[in-house]
């Protein structure tokens, strides 16, 4: 999939994230940082002339429509993937009831120091490491749509469910609607209506970018 016309647009997106040994490791923060305890995904798209290019970290998830085919453009980071429960095991973790030492479920993602103190293992080898897969696809004129989203909306839709309700959202669109109309629409159909009734779906929250090609 990586070719080697996008490695210019591989390497902007690893400066964007930062990625250096000195600078993602937990061994001289200060304890009472926020970040220590708390972290986040991140899930970035570069479109260029030639390539779309995905980089992400934690389950925070993009799809690419193209073709009237849905393409994953990233693969969520669990615990429980073989990759990954063998870093985790390796930089002296353990996976239990799917989560890293039985707390984060989630297996990289920005912050959390409280699982990157190995003072043996580079930041890349960490229980749970910032460092992201990038992947980088090449453009064709029949690619539709993008859309990148949190765990919110993965947790109720898989990636062609998705795709099939911004399909049936984009057909019942009025010719003047914003484009953002259509990740307001798709929310209220997936909120929850009773946080009691459903508490594993449309109850968490949920972040959607709805990236529409033209031609």
């Amino acid at each position: 999939m990586q070719k080697k016309e996008g490695q210019d647009g591989l390497q902007e997106v690893q400066k964007t994230y930062g990625a250096s040994e000195g600078g993602m490791t937990a061994f001289d923060r200060d304890l009472d940082n926020l970040a220590q305890y708390t972290g986040c995904t991140a899930c970035v798209v570069m479109v260029t002339p030639q390539h779309i290019i995905c980089a992400n970290v934690g389950d925070s998830r993009s799809i690419l429509v193209t073709g009237g085919k849905v393409v994953g453009l990233s693969e969520d980071h669990k615990p429980n993937n073989l990759a990954e429960k063998k870093r985790i095991v390796a930089a002296g973790g353990q996976v239990k009831d799917n989560r890293v030492t039985g707390g984060l479920h989630i297996s990289r993602c920005l912050g959390d120091f409280d699982y990157k103190e190995n003072k043996y293992k580079s930041f890349k080898d960490q229980m749970v490491t910032c460092d992201p897969d990038i992947v980088s696809f090449p453009r064709c004129p029949e690619d539709d749509f993008i859309v990148l989203a949190c765990n919110g909306i993965w947790e109720s839709l898989g990636n062609d469910k998705c795709a099939e309700a911004f399909q049936k959202l984009e057909k019942e669109q009025a010719e003047d609607e914003k484009t953002s109309k259509l990740v307001e629409n798709l929310f209220d159909d997936l909120l929850c209506k009773d946080i009691l009734d459903a508490p594993d779906k449309g109850a968490d929250n949920m972040t959607c970018i709805f990236v529409k090609f033209k031609h």
